[in-house]
């Protein structure tokens, strides 16, 4: 019977929806509220950024330091109106970057990568509200190792995933590793297979509790891989398109399935923006590709109450522009609702958070003049979108 409301339920909010967004002037794209933009250093940029308690924002991402080019991890916090309150720079040498943050034990756990004199490590970090490091620790094999994402577990260790380098193929491996919330690595695994593998993103499965579900590139195809808690592989598949593919975040649906956003290339021309479904099992149910006649790449997507999707999508026409970032809502057959310009200046965005009745965060790197290619770090706002006329 359970079943039978939440079905019912489900088909009540698509119809809901259908006339709700037949009616063109219900549907509303959330609006510009603020853009927070750093220090200027070129080249520098915010990868991540969540909500605090106090109902600001951290963000953490890297900044150039010196003359060669070299970066540093940046950890920046803004208040709820885009006021800068405090940047933190840790791990000068060489090039340091943090690239995903997630609320962890009273805190937060941060995951990158890691430069030293003997090479890149991957890294974990945990800090308090206020910004300062509880501890960091370096995690790899030899000393070219990176993460990108990361997510918790049920008994509050963190689980992060990107990729190493192996000494002995030369090739791209799946790295991931598990740490405890006082900083002890718990287990690493390097999942060794010709070619290049890079992951991205991870999440719990929501099928079985302590599984988790990684997406990236295998070789140049998009990936979806399930992990037992102990970070053994339960299974993988690939979804293979002409050309060259890229998983960059994986979703969990109300509905049980795995949308992943990524880009698709072919062999001549431009990427176009991917999204794939999988069901639990990894089966492919579907997948959409669009984009302009420039560059694009879909770097994250949620999904959105009362049904559908909001992606974010880098995007470049082409017309010598420079790339505009945009929100696309999409409703649960993938009919565009609205879609949103970012910016209206060259930038590039890499990750987003849907904030209950708050609208939308949106990190990256713009331009200061619209103009070239000197980005500089940036956090975005944006209100609620006017779907439902909500107060």
């Amino acid at each position: 019977m359970g079943g039978v409301r939440i079905k019912n339920r489900n088909i009540i909010w698509y119809f809901l929806l259908f006339v709700l967004i037949t009616n063109s002037s219900v549907a509303g794209e959330p609006e510009f509220e603020w853009q927070a933009q750093l220090s200027f250093s070129s080249g520098s940029t915010i990868w991540d950024v969540i909500q605090t308690s106090e109902e600001g924002f951290i963000g953490v991402g890297e900044i150039k330091i010196g003359t060669n080019g070299q970066s540093a991890l940046t950890i920046t916090s803004t208040d709820q109106y885009g006021t800068v309150l405090w940047e933190n720079t840790l791990l000068s040498l060489g090039n340091s970057s943090a690239r995903s943050i997630a609320r962890w034990d009273n805190g937060f756990a941060i995951c990158g990568v890691a430069v030293d004199s003997l090479g890149e490590q991957g890294l974990v970090m945990k800090i308090n509200a206020q910004g300062n490091t509880e501890w960091i620790l370096t995690v790899g094999y030899e000393n070219n190792d990176a993460l990108y994402g990361l997510c918790t577990t049920s008994d509050r260790n963190i689980i992060a995933v990107g990729y190493s380098i192996n000494d002995e193929t030369l090739d791209n491996d799946v790295f991931v590793a598990s740490v405890s919330p006082t900083g002890e690595l718990l287990w690493r695994k390097r999942f060794v297979l010709p070619e290049y593998q890079t992951a991205y993103s991870i999440i719990p499965s929501g099928e079985i509790q302590d599984d988790f579900i990684v997406t990236g590139s295998d070789n140049g195809n998009l990936f979806l891989m399930c992990l037992k808690s102990n970070g053994d592989w339960r299974w993988k598949t690939n979804h293979i398109l002409d050309g060259y593919q890229v998983g960059n975040e994986v979703c969990l649906t109300s509905e049980g399935e795995y949308v992943v956003a990524g880009l698709t290339r072919s062999q001549s021309g431009f990427s176009d923006a991917l999204l794939v479904f999988f069901d639990k099992n990894g089966a492919v149910i579907r997948d959409h590709i669009w984009g302009t006649d420039g560059p694009d790449n879909a770097y994250s997507i949620r999904e959105q109450d009362p049904a559908g999707f909001v992606v974010l999508m880098n995007s470049n026409s082409g017309t010598g522009d420079g790339y505009r970032p945009i929100l696309y809502r999409f409703d649960p057959w993938l009919s565009e609702i609205w879609s949103v310009e970012i910016a209206n200046l060259n930038a590039l965005c890499y990750s987003f958070r849907s904030i209950e009745n708050c609208g939308y965060i949106i990190s990256g790197q713009s331009t200061s003049d619209g103009h070239g290619n000197e980005y500089s770090s940036s956090i975005f706002k944006f209100s609620p979108e006017d779907l439902f006329h909500w107060d």
